[in-house]
């Protein structure tokens, strides 16, 4: 027996083995690209949004009020005012998405029947403003 006859011994892989494994190969790097892209995408779409959900006077120097973070980031409140005024306030100043929480805001003179803006300003200097009128 030669050398070229002990190679035509020898068999390839396969066509439809070779097929399979590259559909196997190119799936798998095509969904690790994906999670891989994903992941970058939702670094990128985080947002800070908020909703206030009630204004209660409470005395007349204090006004109770409940925001919920309905974005998808953490939110900082870092100044709370009541028309043009900045008020001091207490209240966790940093929300988890999807939760809520109470500020008090302290020396906050109202009137019954007089309307009132409340502006909440977050770290990233985004407003959220609520009118209402005093009952």
């Amino acid at each position: 027996m030669g050398i070229s006859e002990g190679r035509l011994k020898k068999r390839a892989v396969s066509p439809v083995i070779a097929t399979i494994i590259l559909v196997a190969v190119a799936i798998t790097v095509s969904v690790a690209v994906a999670y891989w892209m994903g992941d970058i995408a939702s670094q990128y779409t985080k947002f800070e949004s908020a909703k206030i959900v009630s204004i209660d006077y409470t005395s007349n120097h204090t006004i109770t009020v409940k925001i919920k973070n309905i974005g998808t980031t953490l939110m900082n409140i870092t100044e709370v005012m009541v028309g043009d005024d900045t008020k001091p306030f207490n209240g966790t100043c940093i929300i988890e998405k999807d939760k809520e929480t109470t500020l008090i805001i302290f020396n906050a003179e109202w009137t019954s029947g007089q309307k009132y803006q409340i502006t909440i300003l977050t770290s990233i200097e985004n407003r959220y403003v609520k009118k209402t009128i005093a009952p």
